[in-house]
């Protein structure tokens, strides 16, 4: 009887570990990314159309658009038919590139509605941006140093959610303290606020 016993605390311990990690990992926005595109519910009032905006890692909105085709507001870029969203243009007018990713995540409670789910993930492309004349030399490097900060974050990120649930908050406790000493580095070269 107690090899049954253990074989059921395993396994009930196994899923509690499952189920934690995956609350957790869709409560993370888009780990080792700057903001993430979510559309909200759709609006019955609006023949069903959808809200699209952009958050940061916390769910904070960053830009809103009208309900209705994304492609059509100026924060967003989007490919040619099928047309989908490839990028983000912040206050600042800098490119952020948008795509999807295993990790996207929801934001569960979006302006205390419920179910607003993440479409894409957004990375500063700093070479489009410098490109683009709209930074300089050294905000092209502060935009490098969190772009390879944010890689790092990626990797850590899969790795915590291999082991187990404790290990994935503490390391997104973490990243996001890194992300805001990064934020803060980019806001000292004359780069915006993320949010």
């Amino acid at each position: 009887m107690l090899p049954l016993t253990t074989h059921i605390l395993s396994a009930l311990a196994l899923l509690l570990t499952i189920l934690t990690t995956s609350v957790q990992a869709t409560n993370d926005i888009c780990p080792g990314y700057n903001y993430a595109v979510w559309h909200g519910p759709p609006q019955p009032s609006r023949n069903g159309a959808r809200q699209f905006g952009v958050v940061n890692h916390n769910c904070d909105a960053s830009a809103t658009c009208p309900p209705g085709n994304p492609c059509t507001c100026s924060s967003f870029s989007c490919t040619p038919n099928p047309a989908t969203i490839n990028g983000f243009i912040n206050h600042e007018n800098l490119w952020f590139v948008c795509r999807e990713d295993v990790r996207m995540g929801q934001c569960w409670f979006f302006n205390h509605v419920p179910g607003y789910a993440i479409e894409k993930c957004c990375r500063n492309d700093g070479k489009k941006n410098k490109e683009r004349g709209l930074i300089n030399d050294e905000q092209f490097e502060a935009i490098n140093a969190t772009n390879t900060l944010l890689d790092r974050h990626i990797e850590e990120y899969a790795s915590a959610l291999k082991k187990r649930a404790g290990d994935v908050v503490l390391v997104r406790e973490r990243q996001k303290r890194e992300m805001r000493d990064a934020e803060m580095r980019e806001m000292a070269v004359g780069l915006g606020k993320w949010s």
